[in-house]
Parts: structure tokens; sequence; C-alpha cells
């Protein structure tokens, strides 16, 4: 078995650029969804400082699209200050070789050269990249992959599907490791219409809602009917990644429909209320919204930007292509209810306490009465003593 000891030591004294403003990317024609997904990742400390870190020991093989990114953060993070006089000229260099070779490599692995893609199809495979691609951590499964691996273990979300059969007293358990999240934007009513959902609530209640089973077969059973399936979280990282599916097939008109509909993210998140019942009593935290990515325009074409927020000044930016500039809380949160990518970090400083329980209310004595006279005749008792002695 490799050990690894010395890998979180080291690449934790790795930090960002302390101004905190991120670097203006060029658009090559149709890169506008790999630019907003640069600036959202690159905006999540850990994985700028794992490829940082990775810069140095080389563990992804040449020409693979993890070592492209891994190339690209070095390039960004090395930028000269703003203020200098080769700024300029570093800036244009990055462009025209790391994000160059970092886009043409993405074109590649997506096959989407002459396309607008989707910028969560994109998130998810550089990041599966970042993961699956690393020469020291191997593992049988892509699940056992994704619990050994630095970033598996700070971006990861743990759930379990239970599906109970009550008539033959049937129940089976599986264990889920995800790097993101997928959850619906719209469901499909009772007359079949589809229908959006319009805060992250709504779109997680129906994602880890019990659902029923028309049909199913336990193994070693007949066929069931009465069957139901939960989804519940047991274990959340640091980090969480969530992707609302904004694309859907209308019924009606029989085409994909893009959803471009407001879906309220709220920037604080308390994801209690989804774990498993032995993980609600626990002490939890709550998590602060860091980054978005949103499109705006239709399923023909249209345009990726990022918002991103600063985690020692909490400003936040609005990131288009080489477009850069600060913006308030409220205009991000316009842009955010919009996102296609939205990542949340955990803050350890707001502490999501379990309810209290409700203490059982003292029972009253079976017979007050009684014990009144047995008060008495104790008394009673102790007199006779005293006139004994």
């Amino acid at each position: 078995m490799r050990k690894h000891f010395l890998l979180v030591p080291i690449f934790f004294m790795i930090s960002k650029p302390s101004d905190g403003v991120p670097a203006p990317l060029r658009n090559m024609g149709n890169t506008c969804y790999i630019n907003s997904i640069i600036q959202c990742m690159y905006n999540i400390d850990f994985i700028t400082n794992f490829a940082l870190f990775s810069y140095r020991i080389k563990p992804y093989k040449q020409g693979s699209l993890a070592s492209f990114y891994v190339n690209l953060v070095h390039a960004i993070h090395n930028l000269p200050p703003r203020e200098s006089s080769n700024y300029t000229a570093a800036q244009e260099g990055l462009w025209d070789n790391e994000l160059t070779n970092f886009v043409n490599e993405s074109w590649n692995r997506m096959g989407a050269r002459w396309s607008q893609e989707d910028a969560p199809e994109f998130f998810a495979k550089l990041l599966d990249s970042l993961v699956e691609e690393d020469t020291r951590y191997r593992a049988s499964t892509p699940v056992e992959e994704r619990r050994t691996h630095p970033i598996g273990k700070t971006i990861k979300i743990e759930t379990t599907d239970t599906i109970k059969c009550p008539q033959v007293q049937y129940r089976s358990t599986k264990k889920n490791v995800d790097l993101y999240l997928n959850i619906p934007a719209s469901i499909y009513d009772s007359t079949g219409r589809l229908k959006e959902l319009t805060t992250l609530g709504q779109c997680l209640d129906h994602y880890f809602v019990t659902e029923k089973l028309e049909e199913y077969a336990p193994e070693g059973y007949p066929l069931q009917r009465d069957c139901t399936k939960k989804i519940e979280i047991t274990e959340l990282s640091d980090i969480v990644v969530i992707m609302p599916k904004r694309f859907a097939f209308d019924p009606i008109t029989f085409e994909e429909k893009k959803l471009d509909h407001d879906i309220t993210i709220p920037l604080t998140k308390s994801f209690r209320k989804y774990y498993s019942l032995s993980s609600q009593t626990k002490t939890l935290y709550k998590y602060e919204l860091i980054a978005a990515a949103h499109h705006g325009g239709g399923t023909g074409g249209g345009h990726y930007v990022a918002h991103v927020k600063d985690k020692k000044t909490s400003q936040w930016y609005y990131c288009s292509d080489s477009t850069i500039k600060t913006e308030t809380q409220s205009e991000a949160q316009m842009g955010i209810n919009q996102s296609y990518v939205f990542i949340y970090r955990k803050n350890k400083k707001i502490t999501d306490m379990p309810p209290e329980k409700k203490r059982k209310p003292t029972r009253p004595a079976k017979d007050e009465g009684k014990l009144a006279q047995e008060l008495q005749r104790l008394a009673r008792s102790l007199n006779d003593l005293k006139s004994m002695l």
C-alpha cells in the first residue's frame, strides 16, 4: 500500500493570490461555458491548492484533461499583480498557452468544438478527471476512488437508497458516493403537465421524497406492488456541488425544454432535513454559497457567466469571460437564481444544532391522599419511638 502522508501538510501551505479578484479569461468563440466553470472551480480553495501541489509532483499523465487543468491553475495563480507593468503580457501568455491548451483538450474530450455545451456536464467531466486520472489513487470501482481520493473526501455526498416491501418484510439499503448532486428543477403533475419548481427547498424535497415503486421484484421474492424507495443523506463533506436539471421533455410539445425560470437559492443553507434520522440528532454545520454558473438565452445559444464570492472579503464578482467586475449581493442573487451549477462550502462558524428534545412531563403521584396518610403514619411512629427512649 502506497502512503501519502506528506500530501495534506504540504499543499495546505499554498494559498490563492491575496487580492481575491478572479482572472479574466478569453472567449474563443463559444467557450463561455468552460470559462464559467473554471471560475467556479478555481474559487474552491481545496481544489486550487490541490492543483498547485499536483503541479509540483506531476500525478497526472501528460496530455490528460486533469494535467491541462493543473497547468492552467498554476498559470493563473502566478499572474503578477494587476498594477505591474508586465501583467498584460503575462495574461496574454496565459490565454495563448495554458488556456488554449486546456480548451482544446476539453473540446476533444467533450466533442464540442463547434457547439455550445452544457456547463454542468463539463463541470462533472472535469471533476471526474481530477479524481479518476490521478495515478496515485487507484481503486477497483469509481465509488472507492471517490472515497479514497483527497478531492472525493472534500467534495462528497454520501447517501443511502432504502427500499422497503412491507408485505414480505423486505428491506434493502444501498450506499452511494457522489461528487455532485443532480436535483430536479421540474416535475410532472397529476395531469402529466410539466410543473416548474421555484425554490431549492422544493427541488431537494422532490429529490429526497419517499417514492412509491409501482412494480418491484425483491431478490428471492415475487413481484411486489407496495414497495417504497427513499434517498437520505448520511454524510456531506466541506464542499457541496449541486446541479439543477434545467432541461426537460415537454409532453405537450414533444420537445426538450430549457427551464430558465428562477429557483430561489439561499446564500446560507442547512441540509439537516434530508439526513437520515440517526444523523439528524448530531450537531451539523450550515453551508454558505461561494460560486454559481448561470446561462442566459435559449437552447440554441446564449451565454454563461459565473458569480464567485471572495472568502476573505465576502465580495461577490461577476465573471463574463474577460469582463470581471464587483457586484452587490443582491445583484449576484439574481444570477444565482438562474444557475445551472452552484457550490456551497461548509461554514464551520455557523453551528446547526439539532432540535431540542421535548422533556417528558413529570408524572404526578397516583394517589396524593395515600402518600399524605403514609407520611403521617411515619411521623407517629417516630413520636412513639421517642417516647420509648
